[in-house]
């Protein structure tokens, strides 16, 4: 889910564990451990959480800012895709779905 309105990004996050299986750089961990962590926060709750590398930061930080993010948005969706490896992108297309069926 990426994040709209007003938000926080927190980074710097060594490990953050999420209580999902396998939310991770292919951790099989049964509690969900993802390294080099970021966690955005909107509306008092967690919006968005995952590797620092792609968090929706270019983006968020032209929002906050109120200035058009025309270099993020699609592009970088794109370009984060591209630069994943298999494994991360298993990963977080199970974990979307497990969202997605949790959200109905």
């Amino acid at each position: 889910m990426t994040p709209t309105g007003a938000s926080t990004l927190i980074t710097g996050i060594s490990e953050l564990v999420t209580n999902q299986p396998g939310h991770g750089h292919g951790d099989a961990s049964p509690v969900g451990r993802v390294r080099d962590a970021a966690v955005v926060l909107a509306g008092g709750r967690v919006a968005w959480s995952g590797p620092a590398s792609v968090a929706p930061a270019p983006e968020f930080a032209a929002r906050m800012a109120g200035r058009p993010y025309a270099a993020g948005g699609i592009q970088a969706t794109v370009t984060a895709t591209r630069e994943a490896d298999d494994e991360t992108l298993t990963a977080t297309v199970a974990r979307l779905a497990g969202e997605l069926v949790r959200g109905g």
